[in-house]
């Protein structure tokens, strides 16, 4: 009866709630995921992640704890706060009694939104599936001026062959939960068409074919392009995985299993096919195969290098290269449910066409050389009351101890979380897909200690912070030595109202590396002392003028040189509804020394594109985004982008500074 009274109270506040758009829920994410990623990350891949709650909303009243704990938009305290609200009054009958949960106010909620649900999901015959299917086929344009990166010499082998212009062709027909066809073909800025042999071979194409069956037994088959996340990441998983951002709370390896792939990210992924197998009620077993070329570098002995993970095939050189190191992977997961614990065991063996050549730099002295890699690895996590474990415990082969993370997340109350996370990575731990979380790209060569907490007040404040302390127990590219690391984070975040918040950021890292001066008289390995501390202020009601400032200055100090950078920027947008017309624009101003002080500034983009371009030099930087809906299912975007630099004149600007954007999406 009480749970009524207060359902009827808030089905009044209702009409007070406006639902976002699909893409400001995305970007809000973005922009807290891409403070610390960089260029590095595929964002594409991101969207199709949290796209997947936009298809297949999440069910708050049947989603485990873990599964709630482990999406980005809920989080640890958020979720724990909807367990004992199950628990005390039963499943929610509106997602609009969201509001009577502490820290759930009427603008987190609108977020939501669109990526939830309370309702039961019924299940679907496949003859009513495949002919409820929904079609999307989205075109994407962007032009890059590329004159100034051509080579004086034509003949030479680093010209680019193409032109400035990418395409981006995707489509899909999928049912969620049921089944997914797709198709991807991309032609990159400085690629050539794909109306000669060269061209042809220069382009990305991708295809998948993904179901789900209803059966007892068989409950996934991916055949075509694919990827595959199991445990923690350490043993074996494929495509996007992110360490440190401002989600503190965020280092929990939540989705597992098979999943199609539909990213532009020409590597990290598995070409062959993967099937789920229910062993009963608890147990699951993966078994997936793959066979995929990768591009390397080849010595005189004709032994494989470095592998490039660009995916650009612009010049001759790149042609020659591109997918010259064929891949084989074998591999199978078995997991299963023990009392309040999962528990996980993955074998993986992994075959290369060209072996791998060993290095006899000191930093590379460890590194994998041969043509077989075989791994394998235990996982576990498990809930008890209001904490979150989890961890994994994987070995190579070549490695005298095992690799290890294990990490626990606790919800103090319901407004304080903790997050405890050690790993350690052995010098010579080798695998070639991994997510692990860790401060580098490949989890090896580390051990640390990390510990975020985070506080909520009701609707109105917000405080984050972590500390992470890293060793590198052997040398480093470009740290001749072992060496450490020291981050820590700080961000108190204010909201005058549900539309209207401000914060204050500060992060401070202080990390080792090879002084390069030519007149150094101390040691060769130097310490580097980088602050980050930001203001930014953003108010955002429908209807009315949307504005946004951000101040940010960074300063690194060590044995070299001691700069600081600076940027500014200013938000203004509007959204005209009955011309179904949207307009963003931004203008910045920069001022950084060199690419170490560099400022990484989110941008919002086109549908399914990201822009995090990492500033520096010193100018100034313009761009507009539009969007118009002139029909139900057709939907344009359109993104130009205008820059002043007087220093950057050596980075590949093909990447960082595209002139116009336009993609156009239709549903039916």
């Amino acid at each position: 009866m009480v749970k009524k009274m207060l359902f009827y109270a808030l089905l009044g506040m209702q009409s007070a709630i406006i639902g976002q758009t699909d893409h400001a829920a995305l970007d809000q994410l973005m922009e807290q995921y891409s403070e610390y990623a960089g260029a590095s990350v595929d964002f594409l891949d991101l969207y199709d992640q949290v796209l997947k709650y936009r298809k297949t909303p999440l069910n708050l009243n049947t989603a485990s704890y873990e599964e709630l704990s482990g999406f980005a938009l809920i989080g640890k305290t958020k979720a724990y706060q909807i367990k004992k609200y199950r628990e005390e009054f039963g499943a929610l009958i509106s997602i609009y009694e969201l509001q009577a949960i502490p820290t759930f106010n009427e603008t987190y909620i609108e977020m939501l939104l669109p990526l939830i649900t309370i309702s039961k999901t019924e299940r679907v015959h496949l003859k009513k599936a495949i002919k409820e299917g929904k079609h999307e086929l989205m075109i994407l344009h962007q032009y890059s001026d590329i004159s100034h990166l051509q080579p004086k010499n034509p003949t030479d082998s680093n010209r680019i062959l193409g032109d400035g212009n990418r395409a981006l062709l995707r489509y899909r027909y999928a049912q969620p939960g049921v089944y997914s066809f797709g198709i991807t073909a991309e032609k990159d800025a400085g690629e050539l068409w794909p109306t000669s042999q060269k061209g042809l071979r220069a382009g990305y194409l991708s295809f998948h074919a993904y179901f789900q069956p209803k059966g007892k037994l068989i409950k996934t088959v991916a055949l075509g392009d694919y990827q595959v996340n199991i445990g923690q990441g350490l043993t074996f998983s494929s495509g996007l995985a992110f360490g440190k951002t401002a989600l503190v709370l965020n280092t929990f390896r939540a989705q597992e299993g098979v999943r199609p792939y539909r990213s532009v990210n020409e590597t990290e992924f598995l070409r062959g096919a993967a099937l789920e197998f229910a062993l009963g009620n608890r147990t699951r077993f993966h078994v997936f195969t793959s066979q995929n070329g990768e591009s390397v570098s080849i010595n005189d002995e004709g032994e494989a290098g470095s592998i490039n993970n660009f995916g650009y095939v612009r010049t001759l050189r790149d042609l020659e290269r591109k997918n010259n190191q064929q891949v084989q992977v074998l591999g199978a997961n078995l997991n299963r449910e023990i009392g309040i614990f999962k528990l996980g065991l993955t074998a993986v063996s992994q075959w290369f066409s060209i072996p791998f050549a060993s290095n006899n730099a000191a930093y590379a002295i460890h590194r994998f050389a041969g043509n077989q890699l075989n791994n394998l690895g235990i996982d576990y996590k498990g809930n008890w009351k209001n904490v979150l474990m989890y961890g994994e415990i994987s070995s190579n082969g070549l490695s005298r101890n095992p690799s290890m993370i294990h990490g626990v997340l606790i919800a103090l109350n319901s407004r304080w979380s903790a997050n405890l996370l050690y790993r350690k990575f052995e010098k010579d731990y080798h695998t070639l897909f991994s997510t692990a979380w860790g401060e580098q790209t490949n989890p090896s060569n580390e051990e640390a200690f990390y510990a975020g907490i985070q506080y909520e007040h009701y609707r109105k404040l917000k405080l984050s912070a972590f500390a992470d302390i890293i060793q590198f127990p052997w040398p480093r590219f470009r740290d001749d030595a072992p060496g450490f690391q020291t981050d820590l984070f700080l961000e108190a975040k204010y909201f005058f109202s549900k539309y209207f918040h401000h914060y204050m950021r500060v992060r401070n890292t202080l990390y080792t590396d090879n002084n390069t001066s030519t007149t150094q008289t101390s040691s060769l390995q130097q310490e580097n002392n980088r602050w980050n501390i930001r203001y930014h202020i953003d108010k955002d009601e429908p209807g009315k003028i949307s504005t946004a400032f951000r101040a940010e200055m960074v300063q690194l100090k060590n044995d070299e040189k001691d700069v600081l950078g600076t940027l500014f920027f200013a938000d203004l947008g509007y959204h005209f509804k009955r011309a179904k017309l949207k307009i963003l624009a931004r203008y910045t101003l920069f001022n950084t020394p060199d690419f170490d002080s560099r400022i990484y500034a989110y941008e919002n983009d086109v549908l399914y594109a990201f822009s995090i371009p990492a500033l520096y030099g010193r100018g100034n930087r313009f761009y507009a985004v539009v969007t118009a809906k002139p029909f139900q299912r057709f939907t344009v975007w359109a993104k130009v982008t205008l820059e002043r630099n007087e220093r950057r004149t050596t980075l590949d600007q093909l990447n960082f500074n595209p002139l116009g954007r336009i993609q156009i999406r239709y549903t039916w």
